[in-house]
């Protein structure tokens, strides 16, 4: 117990009671201001100005009748305090708690004479500020939607990316305040500065944990704090909307380049884009198309060239021809710049051409080039302004012809209904049935295709059927059951469903039975590919990578597009990946919890598991910060009872 005293407006004491904090019990201050009144103890009364808080000074000041007399008067302050102060001569008291333990305060009222005549007792309970962690506002990251093609605001926190917190006290502190941060062991503190503002990144996604402590300009804590925040979008998702994005820009400036007839370089252009993102329906529809018309463009320019030749040679009437057939493949203004030269050139020289013979020629050309409509309809016109028994001869072998394209062309598309639908015996005479009409190659071919299908069928038909037969012979029904049903579904044939009824009389497939397609043995036509293709993407955009991971497998198996064989392998390493993560951060979250709890030899050896699982370079650093503080011998001791 330490004591002081103010009298005539003096403060007596120690300098050590002046000048250093009280750290156990301390009497204060004594203070003459009046008369040898009696003061009753209920006119005296100590009251605290505002709520008490560790690290904020403190004002206690007396009220009741026995202020206004002269008294002298004693303060007694237990408690873990700064040093105290006296104010308005004696009337208050200040001073400072430096932790949330509770504080008794006592006063006591003397006359002249040194008798107490009153007392007025108060208990006082500090407690700690309020702490708040609020995540900063910033601007929203944007994602590109490879459908809408625009870019989508998005709330989820992203990894490798700074994210800004500020701590805030409550109720405010006026005086020079200190923060402290830390974070979990994933998680990188980017700017540590004593601020109320902290920045963080986190490597890969998962709980990022902050905390701060708050103390003021002597080191008392005010208060402290933590937060959880979830990192959910990994960085390969930013890096996918940026090559996204960037494809679609390269996509409208090869459209661009086409519109100012730059072809080479459009195409260039469009290429690289669909490369770079191969999962953009627009751009691999786009390009599909642009392809076909760079053909046309390609034929154009040939026929231009070889028109070029033609009228350095003076044959005006055939290079009209060629300039013609080159417009009808792909317009271009140089084509009708020629043409004009050209007409004016051959009308010079022959004045008597009539319009009937421009008729045949334009019908000719476009006879030529596959285009029998249009040839018709300009053969007609001739032959209303000149009759000709050549081109009348002409209109009913092209009339002939369009009726055999049109019958082909119909047998076509039933064949393709009744491929798509699996009737695949059906199609093939219908696409056969249209060739004896209609020669096409590309059709031979599809059709030679597809009867190699059915041979494989066939054949893997009658694989399973053996194997169906070997298992009934080992005794196993069900599994027997199972083939001569997959038999079927490859090819029917009567001694597999007459098994399969014989069985089936007294034995059941399992529910859980998956019964093989011909897809899953690779068997399958350009249609089934698209269909298994189309069936990936959509799983893929729900985020189902698994199911759609087995449908771009099986589509690949049909198809062998080079093209889904990468995408397929990048999917592949991306889940691998996805899921060392995921098994990393559950171990990491483990050792947090064991490095909390105090378990720091535990804590260290599921680090050091985690790290087995996926890299984690703040792990490894993390896990240095321990070993230079936990002896080798535990170190080994952990590891141990870790493997068991």
């Amino acid at each position: 117990m330490h004591s002081c005293l103010y009298k005539g407006g003096f403060f007596m004491g120690s300098r050590k009671l002046r000048t250093k904090a009280l750290h156990a019990f301390g009497t204060l201050l004594l203070l003459v201001l009046s008369s040898p009144l009696a003061v009753l103890a209920s006119e005296l009364q100590v009251m605290p100005k505002e709520d008490v808080y560790v690290g904020r000074e403190i004002v206690l000041s007396l009220g009741g009748t026995a202020v206004s007399q002269k008294m002298l008067f004693e303060w007694a302050v237990s408690g873990d305090v700064k040093p105290i102060f006296l104010r308005k001569e004696g009337a208050e008291c200040a001073f400072t708690p430096t932790n949330p333990l509770p504080i008794e305060v006592r006063v006591l009222a003397r006359n002249q004479e040194g008798q107490v005549v009153a007392s007025s007792d108060i208990a006082l309970q500090p407690q700690y500020f309020e702490v708040g962690i609020v995540k900063l506002d910033s601007a929203p990251l944007l994602l590109w939607d490879v459908l809408t093609k625009e870019e989508r605001p998005t709330e989820d926190l992203p990894s490798g990316r700074p994210i800004r917190f500020r701590a805030e006290l409550t109720p405010p502190y006026d005086g020079e305040i200190h923060f402290s941060w830390g974070a979990d062991a994933s998680t990188a503190i980017l700017s540590n500065d004593g601020s109320p503002e902290v920045a963080i990144a986190r490597s890969e996604v998962g709980d990022a944990e902050v905390t701060v402590r708050v103390s003021n300009a002597a080191g008392i804590t005010l208060g402290t704090s933590s937060k959880t925040v979830p990192i959910t979008l990994p960085a390969s998702r930013l890096e996918d909307s940026a090559r996204q994005k960037k494809a679609w820009e390269a996509w409208l400036e090869a459209e661009s380049l086409w519109e100012q007839r730059d072809y080479a370089k459009a195409m260039d252009t469009a290429k690289r884009a669909a490369a770079a993102v191969p999962e953009d329906p627009d751009i691999s529809g786009g390009i599909k198309a642009m392809s076909v018309n760079y053909g046309r463009v390609l034929r154009s320019l040939e026929l231009q060239e070889r028109g070029s030749g033609e009228k350095n040679r003076n044959a005006l009437a055939e290079a009209l021809k060629t300039y013609r057939r080159a417009k009808i493949a792909w317009p271009m203004p140089d084509i009708d710049t020629e043409i004009e030269a050209l007409e004016k050139a051959v009308n010079a020289i022959r004045l008597q051409r009539q319009e009937a013979e421009w008729l045949r020629d334009t019908a000719s050309a476009y006879d030529q080039e596959g285009q029998f409509q249009e040839a018709l309809e300009y053969y007609n016109r001739a032959m209303k302004l000149v009759p000709s028994e050549a081109v009348e001869e002409r209109v009913a072998r092209i009339t002939q012809r369009l009726a055999l394209v049109a019958e082909a062309d119909k047998l076509v598309i039933q064949g393709d209904k009744q491929e798509k639908s699996g009737r695949i015996v059906e199609a093939i005479a219908s696409y056969r049935s249209s060739l004896e009409l209609n020669p096409d190659e590309a059709l031979g071919q599809h059709v030679k295709r597809l009867e190699d299908i059915l041979n494989q069928r066939k054949r893997q038909a009658a694989l399973l059927f053996r194997e169906g037969v070997e298992q009934y012979r080992k005794k196993n029904e069900a599994e027997a059951l199972l083939r001569f049903r997959e038999s079927m579904l490859m090819w029917p044939s009567p001694d597999a469903e007459k098994r399969i009824a014989y069985i089936e009389k007294t034995v059941a497939l399992p529910q859980n039975s998956v019964v093989r397609t011909p897809e899953d043995f690779g068997i399958g036509t350009k249609a089934d590919a698209a269909r298994l293709l189309r069936a990936g993407d959509t799983l893929y955009g729900e985020k189902r990578y698994r199911e759609a991971l087995a449908q771009y497998r099986k589509s690949f198996a049909i198809s062998q597009d080079q093209a889904l064989g990468g995408w397929i392998r990048k999917i592949e390493r991306s889940l691998k990946e996805h899921e060392a993560v995921q098994a990393s951060n559950k171990l990491i979250k483990e050792a947090n919890s064991l490095y909390k709890q105090g378990h720091v030899p535990q804590a260290w050896a599921k680090y050091k598991e985690s790290l087995t699982v996926h890299p984690n370079a703040e792990v490894e650093k993390f896990i240095k910060q321990i070993e230079k503080s936990l002896p080798a011998a535990s170190r080994d001791l952990s590891s141990a009872d870790q493997g068991k």
